[in-house]
């Protein structure tokens, strides 16, 4: 199944969104765009196989990120760039065997 394009575009309030034991193998680009007060995204056991560059680009007061339980195989360089805020990310029981090199540098 996938998420509709905008379903969140008027959630600009949001500070904690959870997805959780649903079947999303992809996230549209820009799904999180508008969500700039967001301060926890959780993204766990949702099957997700990959993640779109920039799609965490507006969520630059990110402060946890929960990616674990997925199909993750890879993380795209530059995927955490913006998020400048970030204190606490979750990748484990992801089927990931490396990171890119500086992919924390920023």
């Amino acid at each position: 199944s996938a998420l509709p394009t905008g379903i969140f575009d008027h959630l600009t309030n949001l500070r904690r969104l959870y997805l959780y034991r649903i079947q999303l193998s992809a996230l549209p680009t820009g799904i999180f765009d508008h969500l700039t007060n967001l301060r926890r995204l959780y993204l766990y056991r949702i099957q997700l196989s990959a993640l779109p560059t920039g799609i965490f680009d507006h969520l630059t007061n990110l402060r946890y990120l929960y990616l674990w339980q997925n199909q993750l195989s890879a993380v795209p360089t530059g995927i955490f760039d913006h998020l400048t805020n970030l204190r606490y990310l979750y990748l484990w029981q992801n089927q990931l065997s490396a990171v890119p090199t500086g992919i924390f540098d920023h």
